[in-house]
């Protein structure tokens, strides 16, 4: 018997003459409900609890009864040399223990089911980070703009989300990947294969991987409440969805802040897709905000609005989807103004942006709706991509038909109009959007931003 064992093993032998009642005291001191008895110290057999139980039934109580008597000396038990394997072969229902024994039959280990049967390892992460829609700045949330001037986004986050979902579990020795938006069920065997992979729809998840260095078979599923490209953030919001699951897979605590730098990071930089600053922060702080970027300055103030704006705005704001998706890189990249021009009218965006955020704050919205149609006539004149007689029709419509404001989110081109309605003039508003098959849906804010269960 190994040395370093003995105290260990004191709490699980005992001598073969010993008597019953220090057996039993003994069972009852380790808690495990045997005993492994000695014989010149090789291993003679085994008493359980059971075993003593059924031999009283039998017989009359006796203290000096020894070991010896009601021993059971066939046991299961396993030589050291065995493999690990062959060793967890011999645990079954009833067999809680194994004696380990060496050549000598002496006792070497004990070994318990618990211990020696490895427990799989599953654990499910599940993340949500909103979408957004923007009232005004959109554009100045671009580093070519705010290295040298103050940009200023005001946005909301809305109770539209992107999902993912990281499953990790022994039984997962690949990398699969499920997008519920495409109907798409990737497998590669390993990272590299996942890596080389020349489908466009991967990308996300290869740049994740890589940005955060993980190499573990996984499983991923995502899914969206609204198509990618469809002015809503939504690839950010995909993103930080993905980025905050994979944190708390890791255990990595990180603030929103930081959660939303690293998203930036991840799209404009890694993934080299063009646009701003802004989406990154709605999806992982969520709330109504006021952004400012400044140089290397970043500052984000969520507003505190009256509950009557609040009210009044969830009353009437719409989104509706304009049944087409944009590039929304190839539309930044597009933009062919001459560095004055673009300074101009962005500074005019700002400006713009300035007074609807002091509409909002001092609880007057009387010129918001003229601020939004400014805003969105501005945003026309960076690129002929940005919209198109399709789009301005609808929206001439809109505002014919009741809109008090009307403008395409993100960078224009299709995607989501947002759509302003006073409540008296919902009816022949709802009325041309059903007999034009555009389906309304209210808009709701989302005053968390990510969440992770």
């Amino acid at each position: 018997m190994r040395n370093k064992k003995n105290i260990y093993f004191e709490n699980f032998i005992e001598n073969i003459n010993s008597n019953i009642q220090t057996i039993l005291s003994k069972i009852e001191k380790n808690r495990s409900g045997f005993l492994i008895i000695l014989k010149n110290k090789k291993v003679f057999g085994i008493i359980t609890d059971g075993d003593i139980r059924r031999y009283l039934l039998k017989n009359s109580f006796d203290k000096t009864l020894k070991a010896d008597k009601f021993c059971n000396q066939k046991y299961v038990f396993a030589y050291k040399s065995f493999s690990k394997e062959k060793k967890i072969s011999l645990f079954t229902n009833k067999i809680k223990f194994l004696p380990i024994l060496d050549d000598n039959k002496e006792l070497y280990d004990i070994e318990f089911r618990e211990s020696s049967t490895p427990k799989k390892t599953y654990k499910k992460i599940n993340a949500a980070a909103p979408a957004r829609i923007t009232f005004g700045g959109g554009g100045s949330d671009k580093l070519d703009f705010f290295a040298h001037n103050q940009g200023l986004c005001i946005n909301a986050a809305i109770k539209k989300y992107a999902f993912c979902t990281i499953i990790k579990s022994d039984d997962i020795e690949k990398f699969e990947i499920i997008s519920i938006d495409y109907k798409k069920k990737w497998t590669f065997k390993n990272l590299d294969q996942l890596m080389k992979s020349k489908d466009g729809r991967v990308l996300i998840y290869q740049k994740v991987l890589k940005f955060l260095n993980f190499n573990q078979p996984i499983k991923i599923i995502t899914m969206c409440d609204f198509p990618i490209g469809s002015g809503l953030g939504g690839s950010s919001s995909l993103t930080v969805a993905m980025l905050s699951a994979f944190y708390n897979l890791t255990g990595y605590q990180c603030s929103k802040t930081f959660l939303a730098k690293e998203a930036f990071k991840l799209e404009r930089l890694s993934m080299e897709i063009d646009g701003g600053w802004q989406d990154q922060y709605a999806a992982s702080l969520g709330g109504v905000n006021a952004v400012y970027f400044e140089n290397n300055r970043h500052m984000v103030h969520n507003l505190k609005l009256p509950a009557s704006i609040l009210l009044d705005l969830q009353s009437t704001l719409y989104i509706c989807f304009s049944g087409k998706v944009h590039n929304s890189s190839e539309i930044h990249q597009s933009i062919n103004l001459s560095k004055k021009e673009k300074k101009l009218k962005m500074m005019q965006t700002v400006k713009l942006a300035k007074e609807i955020l002091e509409q909002l704050t001092s609880n007057d919205l009387s010129q918001f709706d003229q601020n939004m149609n400014e805003n969105w006539r501005l945003k026309k004149q960076y690129s002929s991509k940005v919209s198109n007689k399709d789009l301005d029709d609808i929206i001439d419509k809109f505002l014919l038909s009741g809109a008090s404001s009307a403008k395409i989110l993100g960078a224009g081109g299709g995607g989501y109009f947002l759509v302003r309605v006073p409540q008296e003039n919902f009816t022949s508003f709802y009325k041309y959007c059903t007999k034009n098959s555009l389906v309304l849906e209210r808009v709701l804010f989302e005053e968390n931003g990510v969440a992770v269960w």
